[in-house]
């Protein structure tokens, strides 16, 4: 047992010992004069009324408190036995009784215990008070005898039996009843105080009433004996469980506090004050016993009536529900018939047992010729002339098909059948249909539609001709582009070889003339001749370029994995020539590796760098910084640099062959190297896109795709 269960059980045996004591005092507070005889047993009530509202598990917890309750009484009030054994086994036998008739009441309880069923008073009455009281009545008495407490007889024994059914019929009830209400959260101000103001008012006055005057004989009559009984009729009808429960129990202290008083000046003696206790256990029984069936039959009744009312809500909510969606079910049926009617479509039913059509639609006579009560399953195959199966049947033969239906192996069917019509027409219909499944699993029919396809047929084969013919003249395009590639390239070699000789023969003889005959010349003769060279060595430089460019496309592009930072530095290192006696400040962050083919990317990066360290020779302290940036879950990498920028607004001639936004006497290129970086880029899937401002600097940033999954790579998604 853990510490909570352990706390739990003696919190409870503290509330049970408590519960139980004070029920107990209550039996001497009201009754000083009667120890030894006294006229009920609210102690037993109490402990009944706790096994009842809680579960089994806590029941021991129960019978401890219980019983050290009644150890309590005992020792706080005296046993009337001389034997010390009393003060054990007499609360023994007070403590086993009330846990019986728990047992005996919860094992044929239905459901929670609130005494709003007849079932649960009588229950109460043949089980706990009739029965278990009876049965340790007898215990008890016997028990007083081998103590020392004189001889059994049959009074004593009714005496203790109706003195513990009282505390089982006035006290459980009770407490069971107004806990429940508690539990519920039930109880309102106006309600209590509606209860108290009838329990304390007609019930203290009526049963004051009751044993106001006392006969001179012991069994006389008493003439307002009666007189709370209407009381307790009105509490029952009016308030059902709580209000009989609650009179009664106010009838029963108004009663017994009430001593009894001595008959003509004389004390009373021992057989008129057993008389009297009779008496007022018969009283208090016969009242408890009629108000709370009264009171469960009210309330019976009252919940029957509830769950019947109940019932006809439920009853016409649901017709109303059946009505709309019967009403939904004529809409749907209408909306199906107009659309089946608006697609020209045919309905019908087919059974396999007997191979008829049980339903076949109108519009078979507009697809066939024949009308619905002509149309068979026989005639409709001599009509066809070919079957295309369609679907999970499709690469079937029809007979195939047929068998593998009707084992219901295939539970759709598409078909499209060209059909003869009765004028000698042909006409291409589709027929989908679902089987219809009986109770073994086995196909017992079908459901489904015919549809007149004849044009789509027409377009399809319509289409297939165009397709043939567009393959056609694809084959003779690619056969031309493939010429014209070869051309392109007869027309590359020739400016690869029969363009750039003649270039160099230019450049050659113009550096011999200015190195060897510079004397003869006059004038500017030597200034043209400087700009003839150079010329002819820019033309080199862009026919090389544009070879370069040229070869991008045939260029097969390899994919790996490879080191963004060391391409950096390599392109870095190649471009030191233009680093020299320069005040220059590169900042190169750490940049995460890429995927993609590292030799057409080292153009990328070259070219870019090279840019920025054209682009920033006109400033004292050139700065160039080489970064990276995730922008939406993709890696951006980056060239910043703070040289002369471009206005934005050309922009989109920036990437172009031979675009350039400076002039060629500020500063040299082609215009070939960003071309060249775009479409390294644009083959790679990747994206390059500028940010600037005039005399601000620029900003190149370029992207590419990540790599590959392992699954896809194993998967050829790559």
């Amino acid at each position: 047992m853990d510490v909570q269960r352990y706390l739990s059980f003696l919190r409870l045996v503290v509330v049970s010992a408590v519960a139980c004591w004070i029920a107990g005092w209550t039996s001497h507070a009201l009754q000083p004069h009667f120890r030894g005889s006294a006229s009920w047993q609210p102690l037993a009530g109490a402990a009944l009324a706790l096994y009842l509202y809680y579960p089994r598990t806590s029941w021991r917890a129960i019978f401890t408190g219980s019983f050290l309750a009644c150890v309590i009484d005992l020792v706080v009030y005296g046993s009337k036995y001389p034997h010390p054994v009393s003060y054990i086994l007499l609360p023994l036998l007070h403590s086993l009784g009330p846990l019986v008739g728990g047992r005996v009441f919860s094992s044929q309880a239905r459901g929670s215990v609130r005494f709003e069923r007849l079932h649960d008073v009588n229950l109460l009455i043949l089980g706990p008070c009739f029965l278990v009281a009876a049965l340790f009545a007898g215990f008890e008495v016997a028990a007083s005898r081998w103590l020392g407490g004189g001889l059994v007889s049959l009074e004593d024994w009714i005496r203790v039996w109706v003195r513990d059914a009282l505390g089982y019929l006035i006290v459980a009830p009770l407490i069971l009843v107004w806990l429940s209400g508690v539990r519920s959260r039930a109880w309102t101000k106006p309600a209590v105080i509606a209860e108290a103001a009838l329990g304390l008012g007609l019930t203290i006055l009526t049963g004051r009433l009751a044993f106001l005057y006392a006969p001179s004989e012991p069994l006389g009559p008493y003439p307002f004996l009666y007189m709370p009984f209407p009381v307790l009729v009105l509490a029952a009808l009016r308030r059902g469980p709580k209000g009989a429960t609650l009179t009664c129990f106010v009838l029963a202290i108004t009663v017994l506090i009430q001593p009894l008083r001595a008959r003509d000046g004389l004390p009373l003696s021992p057989n008129i004050r057993m008389a009297e206790i009779r008496w007022m256990q018969l009283y208090l029984i016969l009242g408890a016993g009629m108000s709370l069936m009264l009171a469960s039959v009210t309330r019976e009744r009252e919940l029957t009536a509830e769950a019947l009312e109940s019932s006809e809500r439920r009853a016409r909510e649901i017709a109303a529900n059946l009505r709309a969606a019967e009403q939904k079910a004529r809409t749907t049926e209408d909306l199906y018939r107009r659309a089946i009617t608006a697609a020209n479509a045919v309905p019908y039913l087919r059974d396999y047992r007997t191979e008829q059509f049980t339903f076949m639609g109108e519009g078979i006579r507009e697809l066939t010729g024949f009308s619905a009560h002509e149309m068979t399953p026989d005639l409709w195959e001599s009509l066809v002339r070919e079957h295309v199966m369609r679907g999970a049947a499709e690469g079937l033969s029809y007979s195939d098909a047929v068998r593998r239906a009707r084992l219901g192996e295939l539970h759709f069917w598409l078909s499209d059948a060209l059909v003869a019509t009765r004028d000698g027409r042909e006409r291409w219909i589709s027929d989908a249909s679902v089987e219809i499944l009986g109770e073994d699993g086995k196909p017992t029919g079908s459901i489904g539609v015919l549809l007149d396809i004849s044009d789509r047929k027409r377009a399809e084969e319509a289409m297939r001709a165009a397709k043939e013919g567009l393959e056609g003249r694809m084959v003779e395009r690619t056969a031309e582009l493939e010429a014209a590639v070869r051309e392109l390239e007869a027309f590359t070699y020739s400016i690869s070889h029969d363009l750039r000789a003649p270039l160099r023969a230019i450049e050659g003889f113009s550096r011999i003339l200015e190195e060897d005959h510079v004397q003869q010349l006059q004038g500017d003769g030597s200034s043209h001749l400087s700009r003839v060279r150079a010329a002819a060595i820019r033309m080199d430089h862009l026919i090389n370029d544009l070879l370069i460019f040229s070869r991008l496309n045939r260029q097969p592009v390899s994919r790996q994995s490879f080191s963004m930072q060391i391409l950096a530095k390599d392109a870095l290192e190649d471009l030191r020539l233009e680093q020299l006696n320069r005040r220059i400040e590169i900042r190169h962050r750490d940049l995460p590796p890429a995927y993609g083919d590292p030799e057409l990317m080292r153009h990328v990066v070259r070219n870019l760098l090279s840019n920025a360290l054209k682009y920033t020779r006109n400033r004292e302290l050139a700065e160039i910084e080489i970064g990276w940036e995730l922008a939406k879950g993709e890696t951006v990498y980056f060239i910043r640099d703070n040289g002369a920028g471009f206005n934005m607004a050309y922009a989109d001639k920036l990437f172009g062959v031979f675009q350039k936004l400076h002039r060629f006497e500020e500063f040299e290129g082609s215009g070939v190297g960003l071309a060249v970086a775009h479409r390294i880029l644009r083959r790679h899937g990747g994206r390059i896109w500028a940010d600037s401002a005039v005399d601000q600097g620029a900003t190149f940033f370029f992207t590419l795709p990540s790599a590959p999954q392992a699954s896809e790579l194993n998967s050829g998604a790559v």
